[in-house]
């Protein structure tokens, strides 16, 4: 049977308004389901879809109010019902579609699993405010123009009503709380009062206190037994037992604040440091990974859900009013009969199915209050909390020399380079074994720390404190001090790549330390050159992402001599690219060191060759150190902002880094910028190696 085009548009007119609540209604479903595993690492589509529902979902609610509008502004022809319903032109109520309105509002309250998709979001709370409020007045006057009540108790749209500004109230507060503004003016006023505290009681330690304190408490550790991260599975499941068990203490006063106020770049106190230094040296294997993963949770419950008011006494009450009033609506709308009350039996359909979902997602969220973990430790592997991007611009070229069929394809639609910058970027679940070789790092290096300068020195390092301890700072300090911080990863992840592909690491280093400190110096390279070419903010300011494409085209350039059908793996790569490459251009790099095209392979080159005449286990001390304090050297100088701004996508392996150098009372940001000079003294120390 054909369906003609007057009836289509009949019955678009007729169930506009319902599609228009239920798929608002369905996309708050989906937000409430899938918005707690954006903090995971989850596919490209499933977070553009969580997207895409965050900003539809407003959108859709918005027009659901603007046709109710234009439904209603005028007195609508034909007979009321008997029931005192206005008709909506075909012969039925549209009474309870005016009881939507209050319904719509409380979608733009949103749900508590994501009020902000983008820390921006946070920023602009005003602006949601204004919006809100005329949305809000825009439903008002609707209903009270067409409203006629009929069998409905007055008390159900008012219910619903006063639950929809406490609603889109509630979210509006989370927001502001959540604001770097918001966070910055009141830890301010915090810090002032605890200051002049402190000088009444005699002030804060002082800097040689602290790092004597410090140095104590790293002497008596045993670093290869504290922080050494094994492949004991049963170990890794006890430790996370045990921090989802600690969870709650995470939740005290003072340690929200101490952790907010890291993420707006203000430095703590020495005598806070020490505290932070000394429960974190006493943690085991991977206790300490996790404890900094509950943290970085928490931080992002806190700017992006309803968690930053949640946990108030207010919020507390505004939730339980909230669950009240949806019951008082859904008993007053309860008991309707739509034959003999004159009501639509659709419109009635639609309208139970909206207040028993908004109250069953409300109930729901009390469990997500209490911050139960309904997700089996079965079910999510510890390594998806935080996973490290690897991105090897040796394979790139590889790829670009010799495409995959993926890139074939790729070429055809003319999307080549996206696919692969995209397609080829590799997880790696060793994130817990990363962090236990850079705590060794940091533990070991306080220990050698003597003086302020020492201190100065060893949170300004990026290279050349371990050139310095393994003797080569003659023949390799250049790469690390002569070279904008850019240049050195890109020229260092080139050195690393031929060095370790050109030596057989495990028969070189004869142990499986070696080995495991050679796959974890390759794979913080990769993920630093992955900051390089898609994260260069975070990577350092200033950052060029531009040298990715020069270093390309310089390797291009390289293989020219090399035939086009032998493919080479990544290792017969490296090997040609140390062994096969003409020497003019290498030569002219190392004389002059200037901004020659071909200078970034040929300082790489320079670099590895002086390494390869380096043993082997020193060689790989020297990789794994320099490494380590690139990306310590990194971290340390990244805002607190663009931080908290990568945990809304799924956070960035760096993040985790900062937060462990701060737990292990490293300087920060703010160190760096507001210390005081060093004395004509200490800079005589400073500069003795």
């Amino acid at each position: 049977m054909a369906v003609s085009w007057p009836g289509m548009v009949q019955w678009w007119e007729e169930w506009q308004l319902r599609v228009l609540a239920l798929s608002s209604l369905f996309l708050q479903c989906f937000l409430f389901v899938s918005a707690t595993f954006r903090r995971y690492r989850i596919p490209a589509l499933f977070r553009t879809c969580i997207w895409l529902a965050y900003l539809g979902s407003d959108a859709l609610a918005i027009y659901g109010l603007a046709t109710l509008f234009n439904r209603h502004r005028k007195p609508a022809p034909g007979a009321v019902a008997a029931a005192g319903g206005t008709s909506n032109g075909h012969g039925r109520s549209s009474m309870l579609e005016v009881l939507w309105a209050p319904v719509f509002l409380i979608h733009l309250g949103g749900q508590d699993t994501i009020t902000a998709y983008n820390i921006e979001d946070n920023e602009l709370w005003a602006r949601h405010a204004v919006a809100m409020s005329s949305q809000a007045a825009v439903s008002v006057y609707v209903f009270c123009r067409s409203w006629s009540g009929g069998k409905v108790p007055v008390r159900c749209p008012v219910a619903l009503f006063v639950a929809g500004f406490l609603k889109m109230g509630h979210r509006l507060w989370a927001l502001r709380r959540a604001s770097i503004t918001w966070h910055a003016t009141v830890s301010s006023d915090r810090r002032s009062r605890r200051k002049t505290t402190a000088e009444e009681e005699g002030g804060d330690m002082s800097l040689e206190n602290y790092i004597r304190q410090a140095r104590e408490q790293a002497a008596t550790r045993n670093i290869d037994d504290a922080v050494n991260i094994n492949d004991d599975g049963e170990a890794r499941r006890a430790a996370r037992r045990r921090s989802r068990e600690q969870r709650a203490q995470l939740l005290a006063p003072n340690i929200l604040e101490e952790l907010m106020e890291l993420f707006i770049d203000f430095p703590a106190p020495y005598a806070r440091r020490i505290v932070y230094l000394t429960s974190f040296m006493a943690l085991e294997n991977y206790d300490a990974y996790y404890n900094l993963c509950n943290l970085l949770d928490l931080a992002f419950q806190f700017f992006y859900t309803k968690k930053n008011t949640n946990y108030t006494i207010v919020g507390i009450f505004l939730w339980v009013l909230f669950f009240l009033l949806g019951i008082t609506a859904v008993a007053g709308f309860d008991g309707l009969d739509s034959n003999k009350d004159g009501l639509d039996r659709d419109d009635v359909k639609v309208t139970y199915i909206l207040l028993c979902s908004a109250i069953v997602m409300e109930f729901s969220s009390l469990v997500w209050l209490n911050d139960w973990n309904w997700v089996p430790l079965w079910m999510l592997a510890p390594e998806m909390h935080r996973t490290i991007v690897q991105f090897n611009l040796i394979g790139f070229a590889a790829r670009s020399r010799w495409p995959t069929m993926v890139m074939w394809i790729a070429t055809l639609l003319g999307c080549k380079n996206y696919v692969n910058q995209h397609w080829y970027l590799e997880h790696r679940s060793s994130t817990a074994k990363i962090i236990g070789f850079i705590r060794k790092d940091l533990t070991s290096g306080w220990v050698s720390l003597r003086s302020v300068a020492d201190h100065r020195r060893f949170n300004d390092r990026r290279g050349h404190w371990t050139l310095r301890r393994e003797q080569c700072y003659g023949e390799l300090g250049w790469s690390v001090t002569e070279l904008p911080f850019d240049e050195a990863v890109l020229v260092w992840h080139i050195a690393t790549a031929i060095c370790l592909h050109c030596t057989d690491v495990p028969t070189a280093a004869e142990d499986a330390d070696g080995a495991s400190a050679a796959a974890r110096s390759m794979e913080i390279s990769n993920y630093m050159m992955y900051l390089l070419l898609f994260q260069p903010d975070m990577l350092m300011p200033g950052t060029q992402q531009s040298l990715f494409t020069v270093a390309c085209r310089e390797i291009r350039r390289a293989l020219r001599n090399q035939r086009q059908q032998e493919k080479l793996s990544e290792r017969e790569l490296a090997r040609w690219l140390l062994f096969s490459v003409d020497e003019p251009t290498t030569a002219a790099a190392e004389q002059g060191g200037g901004g020659g095209e071909g200078r970034h392979l040929a300082n790489a080159r320079r670099l590895a060759g002086a390494m390869m005449e380096l043993d082997a286990d020193r060689r790989l001390r020297v990789i794994g150190g320099v490494w380590v304090e690139m990306i310590c050297y990194s971290a340390s100088r990244c805002r607190g902002f663009l931080h908290s701004k990568s945990m809304g996508v799924g956070g960035e392996f760096l993040t985790v880094v900062w937060l462990l150098l701060h737990r292990m009372g490293m300087e920060g940001l703010a160190d760096k910028l507001q210390r005081p000079e060093l004395t004509t003294g200490d800079v005589q120390d400073a500069v003795v190696v």
